[in-house]
């Protein structure tokens, strides 16, 4: 990608994120009644103006976030976490004391200026500051433990508020990292104030989606599936990171139907917790994914944090619109409109030469598969497949894709005909592409001029493609299907049955597999099958009895008759939905 491209990119974020902030402060804490009383019936489509500097005025959002920006600038040698931690005590100075007294204590040398943000008097202002940012960052320049860097292991509180996730968009471009490496970043930054996991998940997904919307052409809903496959594997700790992953899931959902912003983002939430605010924020960047006014607007008119929700829409979707396409009126009369370009423009710099700080080459390394997540899943993976064994079912480990596909193809000799039901796993493994340009009859029903044909020819087949919805710890496999050929040819008929399931999938039990099989696979798969059913428009589960439900059967394997017949390959990735 050109290099003018992605420095437009990056200012178009922070300008973007800024401007849906700065749009949005002028009717945070309202009710939506209000804001069409004083706005007319479609809400807030304009700055308002603060009627002193004529400027529309930013939020603390804004705020921390220009000083997460200089901190990762002025990081030199030093770790670039502690470097952020630090530009956060910084902002609290601007919070506490004025400019003029702020310049002369730091004449006399009574305190630092370690961002260089002193220097404008602009800041040294107070926009509704977060009450947790406050107390945290009160609190660590007192009692904190200048030696800890990871603030995820040592927590300051529980608090889950939206304030770690509004101010870290700019860990999306430190210099020489993945989006991996971002996305753990970023979720340090928000720990710094903000200790319960659903307070810095967020975080680590909006650095993820702004880093990616940056460097790449792909689409927000294809970064957003990347997202949640990635988040179980950083944060494989984290109890509450599958339950964000649902509502992900549940965002790209919403942002499929055609309801009206309002009843969605109603749907989401109100913006106040972390997991709220980048829902409600994600989901109005996908549903107006080519127009970046619509998207701010839609984020801030609503009864909930206007500001957070308005910037963390702007983040992501500016990173993919730039500041050229904006439209005029979101940049002029922008308060430190210059300061925040310049900010980014330095980002840019920095990123596009690559330049790693020692604390990037030693403290955010973060490989595809860490050893922790290694060898969770490798010791959940064992007890499953003694469950599988103790159910007259084989298991099987792989630690790869790639070691997955061996084993698939062991399982299945050449000349047979193999058919599948709708197995989205066996695709990503590149089992099902295999199997098709090898010496296999792959019988495709999509493909086949009679599609019934071909579905009923998988109880007479040597092999059976599948992978479940969900499935217990202790080796139970939970199957829901619309036309039911999937879950019969589990059931019985084919000679063998081989199943591909993602880590991902596996619940401690029963009743969590099933919540897994009707609030997150069924409504993903009902989207994706353009169904007209509740879960498609909201995202859960309404236990509709809609002509379109593809939850007819439910299918419970909790015991094969016959041994050697059904297979299921662990995989130590997430697959599937």
């Amino acid at each position: 990608m050109l290099e003018r491209t992605i420095r437009d990119r990056i200012r178009g974020s922070l300008l973007a994120g800024a401007a849906g902030d700065a749009l949005g402060y002028a009717v945070e804490f309202e009710r939506e009644s209000d804001i069409a009383r004083k706005y007319g019936p479609e809400g807030i489509r304009a700055y308002d103006c603060d009627p002193y500097c004529g400027k529309a005025l930013i939020s603390d959002d804004t705020q921390m976030t220009l000083f997460t920006a200089a901190g990762i600038l002025s990081a030199g040698e030093r770790p670039i976490r502690a470097s952020v931690a630090e530009a956060y005590r910084d902002w609290l100075i601007t919070q506490n004391l004025s400019w003029s007294i702020a310049a002369g204590r730091l004449q006399r040398g009574e305190i630092p200026d370690r961002t260089g943000l002193f220097a404008i008097p602009e800041l040294f202002a107070w926009r509704a500051p977060g009450n947790t940012c406050l107390a945290a960052l009160y609190d660590s320049e007192k009692h904190g433990d200048p030696t800890n860097l990871d603030f995820i292991a040592h927590p300051c509180n529980h608090s889950k508020g939206c304030g770690g996730v509004m101010r870290v968009a700019p860990a999306a471009w430190i210099p020489g990292l993945s989006a991996e490496q971002a996305a753990v970043e970023a979720a340090q930054f928000a720990a710094v104030t903000h200790g319960h996991p659903l307070g810095w998940l967020p975080a680590a997904a909006l650095a993820y989606l702004t880093h990616e919307m940056t460097l790449t052409d792909r689409s927000l809903r294809e970064i957003t599936l990347d997202v949640r496959r990635a988040l179980p594997r950083l944060f494989p700790n984290a109890a509450e990171t599958m339950g964000f992953c649902t509502l992900l899931n549940k965002t790209l959902v919403l942002a499929e139907n055609d309801l009206p912003d309002i009843q969605n983002i109603h749907c989401l939430g109100e913006g106040w917790v972390g997991d709220e605010a980048l829902a409600i924020a994600l989901y109005c960047a996908l549903r107006h994914e080519d127009d970046l006014s619509a998207c701010l607007i839609a984020s801030v008119n609503h009864r909930g944090d206007s500001d957070s929700t308005g910037a963390v829409a702007g983040n992501i979707l500016g990173a993919r619109i730039g500041e050229a396409a904006m439209e005029e009126k979101w940049k002029t009369d922008l308060e430190l409109r210059e300061l925040i370009q310049d900010l980014a423009d330095r980002l840019a710099e920095a990123w596009l030469a690559g330049t790693k700080t020692e604390s990037q080459n030693h403290n955010t390394e973060v490989p595809t598969m860490n050893e922790n997540i290694i060898k969770r899943n490798t010791l959940l993976a064992q007890k499953v497949i003694k469950g599988l064994q103790s159910r007259n079912m084989s298991g099987y480990w792989a630690e790869s894709k790639e070691e997955a596909l061996r084993l698939a193809l062991e399982l299945i000799p050449k000349g047979s005909t193999v058919t599948m039901g709708g197995a989205m796993s066996a695709h990503e493994i590149g089992l099902v592409e295999a199997l098709k340009t090898g010496d296999y009859h792959f019988i495709d029903r999509d493909k086949a001029a009679d599609r019934r044909a071909a579905m009923l020819a998988a109880y007479d087949a040597d092999v059976f493609l599948s992978s479940c919805n969900a499935m217990t710890e202790d080796g139970v496999l939970i199957n829901i299907d619309g036309n039911s050929n999937r879950v019969s040819a589990i059931a019985q008929g084919p000679k063998k049955v081989v199943m591909i399931v993602g880590m991902n999938k596996v619940c401690s039990d029963v009743d969590g597999a099933m919540k897994r099989a009707r609030n997150v696979a069924a409504p993903i798969n009902a989207q994706r099958f353009g169904l007209s059913t509740p879960c498609a428009k909201t995202g859960a589960c309404m236990n509709c009895k809609s002509p379109d439900t593809i939850c007819c059967q439910f299918l419970i394997t909790r015991f094969s008759r016959h041994p050697g017949r059904i297979h299921v390959i662990l995989v130590n990735d997430s697959l599937g939905f």
